[in-house]
């Protein structure tokens, strides 16, 4: 859209529609799956909290995390966080989504 977004803060980048995800990987250990997604959700796409458990959950069945919801991250293989950043920067409904390695570490039938 043409804004130089240099030196904004992450969550204002956030609002703008600029979602990402890291290489190495970046979840709130001590979350759930889906508490980490929540993050996505509220603070990233500014969704209520009805509409932002609806998004989560979705986000969390796009990448195949359903069965982990409740799961903390801490216990989690890598595949796992690795999808669910995915899942967290999907959720913030995002116009623009940087993946940066998603593959990174992981092995062939990961």
């Amino acid at each position: 859209r043409g804004k130089d977004i240099t030196g904004i803060a992450p969550h204002r980048i956030a609002r703008l529609g600029i979602a990402r995800t890291f290489q190495l990987v970046r979840t709130f250990l001590t979350m759930t799956a889906f508490e980490n997604v929540m993050v996505g959700a509220v603070y990233g796409a500014g969704a209520r909290v009805k509409h932002a458990t609806e998004t989560a959950n979705a986000a969390l069945e796009l990448v195949g995390l359903t069965a982990r919801r409740d799961m903390r991250t801490a216990h989690m293989t890598l595949s796992d966080r690795r999808m669910l950043e995915i899942a967290r920067a999907v959720a913030s409904d995002p116009a623009l989504l940087l993946l940066d390695e998603p593959m990174a570490g992981l092995n062939p039938t990961e």
